[in-house]
Parts: structure tokens; C-alpha cells; sequence
């Protein structure tokens, strides 16, 4: 009998055979009997002493105010429990900072190993920052530190007392340092934090990955990048893990930011930034950018990740998506920056100006496969004000942009001192709403245009259009946001597949290219706009977007 249960625990367990000094410690802290502490950093410094990866464990049965926590060892900090010693964690245990500096700073060093921590159950509060603060607001991440973080919030903690005295980025989240990162994986928070950059995530030369399952980043305030600024060669990106479906992808809601500046929900200047199933709203710019500015050298792609292994939100939720912010530019990109949307809906934006602003010999825009629709401006301005750089679209629809502002161009250009000029590029796209596309810039030779297979609802015929014609656009519902084809469209069976993105899936993730037996091609079997026509029968919904959200 003693030899079957050896075996079974050399099968199933066999760290458990491991001698007792390499395994891990769990440290209980709070105020109860069983706790093995009172004290938060006498549990660190405890676990310091460890070669494993201790696992700390907090009770919510005591106050932990007046925090300034500092982790530089592999750990698990782990809260939300009622009592030490209890089976389950249930809520999050509240820790509290000082007001003056970071209430949890995880420094992984400069050693070649660097440090893994991971942070769970945690309500982080009351962060700040000083004049010469080094460190600053919720939870700030430097050095050869790996983070992960879940089930988790992170609020009302303030570095804009800094503002003009240090550089504090990110009061929420701070990512500082090219060896520093984070992945969020579910069931957070970061919501009404202030810093000068990134009110709620700021990622300077580091590392960040979001899961979309669960996670919100809202309500916070900054200078610029209200709810995330990644900076000077930072990465990040949202997308799903294959390999965990027990987790619903539900996308993560970038919303409810102010900025002053540029970027109300996302900032990136030179640096990368990728997303998928990101819900981008009712964000606020003063300046430029309200929904996501694109700055110096920077490149960032809205786009489903393709590919077999790649999990998404259901269609009908519309997770990739623009839509509510202002009240100016709903994008800005300048400065040599690229910006991608692919499979983007961008709609309900309301702006005093131009929703959308590319200025640079080297800034680009590409839309793909996506729908722009029913963004509110002054009768004066345009879809697009250009100074230089390049905008390309594919695919896409734009549609009752201002509708009653029948006569002006879609997009605008404006003098460049750029030796580029500006450039515009479109192919198998719909134009509702804009009897030209593009009113080159007056006072300037350097401009480009060619469209193939675009079709406009008015207006005269583009002299830089071939394949392309002036007919009636109809769609199934548009007062209720469905712009799909209605099945008496001439866009139907309209072109070939040369454009790159007519081998990518359409706005409802069904395949293009669907020959209808009711139309005959004109150049081939690939309908314009944003949605081919024929929509599969698991997908059909009675208005454009069921689950508004």
C-alpha cells in the first residue's frame, strides 16, 4: 500500500519530492491568529530570503494604509481573502498608498534573471508623486521585472502634482525601462487616475500585453494618452490566448478619458502598439486625436489578428471599434507615424472639425475593410484633412458622414512642405455622402490620387478613377446602422480581386468573393464597401449592431 501511494505521488506531484529548502513558502498576512504576520513588507522581505517564488497571501481582516511597497524579489501577492487561512478568496483586499510616491513599485533590477511577480486580488489606491519622484501612482513596474496581473483595480492614485517638474508616465500602470513588462489577463479596473502622460497606462520603452477578457481602462485624466501612452520604443498589444477558452473574449473598453492634449484614449510616438477586440469610447481631446493619436516614427495597427489560433469577441458585439469620442479629431497621425485599421467600425464620433487628420510626408493611414459612418461635424469641414502624408483605403464604406452636408469633399488637402505631398489611394470602396474625394491642395503641385473599383452615390467622375462609376448606394438599414448592401446594389459582383484585402474576411468575418448567381460581374465577383452581400445565416441580425454597446 505504501509503495502504490509513492507512486502515485511521484506521478502526479513530484515537486512534493523536492527537498524541503527550494520549496516555496505561502506567508498569510492580516490580523488574525493563523497569519504569520501583521506586516506586508516584513512578508517581502521574508520571501527575499527565499530562493523560490513565495506565495503571499493578504486577509482583508486589517487596514493597509499608508503603503509604499516595494517588490524586488519572484513573488505572488495574492489578496482578497476574508481571513488568513481561508480556503477561497472572495473581492479584492484594498492596499493604500501615501500620496506622495508609488504604492507598489515591482523593480526587478539589472541582473541577468531579472524578477516574476504576480499580483491578484489587489485593490491599489492613493498612489501619487513628488517633484522628484522616481517613482510614481498605483503600480509601477522598472527594471528586469515580468508582471502579471488579474482580477485586480486600480484607482484614484495622482502623479499630476509632477506635472512640469518630473516626467511621471502612467499613474494607474507605469511600464518604465526596455526590460520592464506586464501582461493583464482578466478582471481589471484602472479607472480615474491623473498623470501628466497616460492617466491610466504608460508604457516608456517597456513591455504590455492585454487579454480582452474582462478589462477596462476608464475615467482617467491626463496631458496626453488619457487611458494608455505608449512611448520612446514601448510595446503593446491586446489579443487573445489560444489555448483558454474558458475565458470569454469580451474585449477591452478603453473609455471615458480627458486629455488636454493629443490622445484621449490612446497615445503612441515612437513606439508600436496592436490591438484587437478594443473598444475605443467616448474619450475627450482637447487637442487632437480624441479616440487615438499616432505621433513620431510610431506604428499602430487596429486589426483582427488572423489565423487559426486566434480568438475574438462575437461579431455582433462589434469589440473593434471607435466610436462616441471627441469633441475634435477623432484620429490624429503626424510625424512619419502609420496608422492600420482593419475590420474597424468607427461611428458616432462627434467633431468640431475634421474626424480624421494626417499630416507628415511620411504619416500614413490605412483603412481596411472597415465602415465609417455617422460621425457628426460642422457643415464646413470634411472626413479628412490632409497636410502631406498618405491615405489608402480598401474595402471600406463611408457613410452618412454629416449627411446634411451634401456638396463638400471627403478629404481635404492643405499645402506641405513634405516632398511627398499628399497621396491618396483608394480601391473597391463605397462613397456615401461626398460628391468628390479629394480637393487637392491649392497652393501646392505635390499631391497624388488613383482609385480602382470605388463607387460614390453622386457627384462628377474622378479623372484619377478607373473601374470605377457614379451609381445609387443602398443599404439595409442605415438610419439603425446596418450598411449592408441591399441586394438591388451595382457594387455587387463589382471588381477583381486586386486589391490585398479582398483575400482578408469581410466586416461580418465571412469570406469575399461570394459570386452571386443574381448579378452579373462587371470585373469580378467581389462586391465594394465594407460588408460582402449575402450574409451567412448565422450572422444575419436584424440591425447592424444588436448589441450596441
Amino acid at each position: 500500500m505504501k509503495r502504490t501511494c509513492l507512486l502515485l505521488v511521484f506521478l502526479y506531484a513530484p515537486a512534493l519530492l523536492l527537498p524541503a529548502s527550494t520549496r516555496a513558502a505561502e506567508l498569510w498576512v492580516g490580523a488574525d491568529g493563523a497569519c504569520n504576520t501583521s506586516s506586508l513588507a516584513d512578508a517581502i522581505a521574508t520571501a527575499r530570503s527565499s530562493p523560490e517564488a513565495d506565495v503571499i497571501r493578504l486577509a482583508r481582516n486589517q487596514p493597509y494604509e499608508n503603503q509604499a511597497v516595494r517588490i524586488d524579489t519572484s513573488v505572488d501577492l495574492v489578496g482578497g481573502y476574508p481571513n488568513c487561512g481561508a480556503g477561497e478568496r472572495a473581492g479584492h483586499t484594498p492596499i493604500a498608498g501615501t500620496g506622495s510616491r508609488a504604492v507598489i513599485v515591482v523593480d526587478g533590477g539589472s541582473g541577468a534573471d531579472g524578477i516574476d511577480v504576480r499580483l491578484e486580488g489587489l485593490d491599489v489606491s492613493g498612489g501619487g508623486a513628488t517633484r522628484e519622484a522616481a517613482e510614481w501612482g498605483g503600480i509601477s513596474i522598472r527594471g528586469a521585472a515580468r508582471v502579471r496581473l488579474s482580477d485586480s483595480i486600480v484607482h484614484h492614485n495622482d502623479a499630476s502634482l509632477a506635472w512640469g517638474y518630473s516626467d511621471p508616465l502612467g499613474s494607474g500602470l507605469s511600464i518604465d525601462g526596455a526590460r520592464a513588462s506586464a501582461v493583464l489577463e482578466h478582471g481589471i479596473r484602472i479607472h480615474d487616475n491623473k498623470a501628466p502622460t497616460g492617466g491610466g497606462i504608460g508604457v516608456r520603452g517597456g513591455t504590455l500585453r492585454i487579454l480582452p477578457h474582462d478589462i477596462s481602462i476608464e475615467r482617467n485624466q491626463a496631458g496626453g494618452g488619457g487611458g494608455i501612452a505608449v512611448l520612446d520604443n514601448g510595446k503593446a498589444a491586446i489579443w487573445a490566448d489560444a489555448g483558454d477558452p474558458a475565458l470569454p473574449v469580451t474585449g477591452v473598453r478603453i473609455a471615458g478619458n480627458v486629455v488636454a492634449g493629443d490622445g484621449g484614449g490612446i497615445l503612441v510616438s515612437q513606439a508600436e502598439w496592436s490591438a484587437d477586440d478594443v473598444i475605443v469610447q467616448g474619450n475627450h481631446a482637447q487637442g487632437l486625436g480624441s479616440a487615438i493619436a499616432v505621433g513620431y516614427r510610431a506604428v499602430a495597427r487596429l486589426a483582427r489578428r488572423p489565423g487559426p489560433d486566434a480568438r475574438h469577441c462575437p461579431p455582433e458585439l462589434d469589440c473593434l471599434r471607435l466610436s462616441g469620442n471627441g469633441p475634435n479629431t477623432t484620429i490624429r497621425v503626424d510625424g512619419g507615424g502609420l496608422l492600420v485599421l482593419d475590420g474597424v467600425t468607427m461611428r458616432e464620433n462627434v467633431s468640431s472639425t475634421q474626424p480624421i487628420s494626417v499630416s507628415g510626408e511620411r504619416s500614413t493611414l490605412r483603412i481596411f475593410g472597415s465602415l465609417v459612418s455617422n460621425t457628426s461635424s460642422n457643415c464646413y469641414y470634411h472626413l479628412a484633412r490632409m497636410q502631406g502624408g498618405t491615405f489608402e483605403f480598401e474595402h471600406s464604406t463611408f457613410a452618412r458622414i454629416g449627411a446634411e452636408c451634401w456638396g463638400q469633399p471627403m478629404i481635404i488637402g492643405y499645402a506641405s512642405s513634405g516632398l511627398d505631398g499628399t497621396n491618396v489611394v483608394g480601391r473597391a470602396s463605397l462613397v456615401y455622402g461626398f460628391p468628390t474625394i479629394l480637393q487637392p491642395p491649392k497652393t501646392s503641385p505635390l499631391y497624388s490620387e488613383h482609385y480602382d473599383c470605388v463607387m460614390k452615390d453622386g457627384g462628377a467622375p474622378e479623372s484619377a478613377a478607373e473601374r470605377s462609376s457614379i451609381g445609387p448606394i443602398r443599404f439595409v438599414d442605415a438610419a439603425n446602422g446596418n450598411f449592408r448592401l441591399t441586394a438591388d446594389n451595382e457594387a455587387i459582383d463589382y471588381c477583381d480581386d486586386s486589391a490585398p484585402s479582398s483575400r482578408a474576411l469581410d466586416l461580418d468575418r465571412q469570406p469575399r468573393g461570394l459570386d452571386s448567381e443574381a448579378h452579373a460581374d462587371r470585373h469580378g465577383p467581389y462586391d465594394l464597401g465594407a460588408y460582402e452581400f449575402g450574409t451567412l445565416p448565422d450572422r444575419v441580425f436584424s440591425n447592424g449592431f444588436d448589441a450596441r454597446r
